[in-house]
């Protein structure tokens, strides 16, 4: 018999949503969407109206606003 995982053990996402991301980046909902439309926060479409977020993309910004 197998032992179900544990929920804090599972890896992290690889990718989130645009709303997600704007949690994790510390900036609101509206300012997430425009960085997302002018590219400054890269993005992945799924579907016609969905944009998720990769982990790493969120890293990386992070690294280079705390170095600004």
């Amino acid at each position: 018999m197998q032992t179900p995982l544990n929920k804090s053990a599972q890896a992290p996402p690889l990718a989130v949503g645009l709303s997600e991301a704007a949690r994790l980046l510390g900036i609101s909902k509206s300012l997430a969407y425009k960085l997302a439309a002018s590219g400054e926060i890269p993005t992945i479409a799924m579907g016609e109206r969905r944009k998720i977020v990769p982990m790493a993309a969120i890293e990386k910004l992070v690294a280079q606003w705390d170095s600004q």
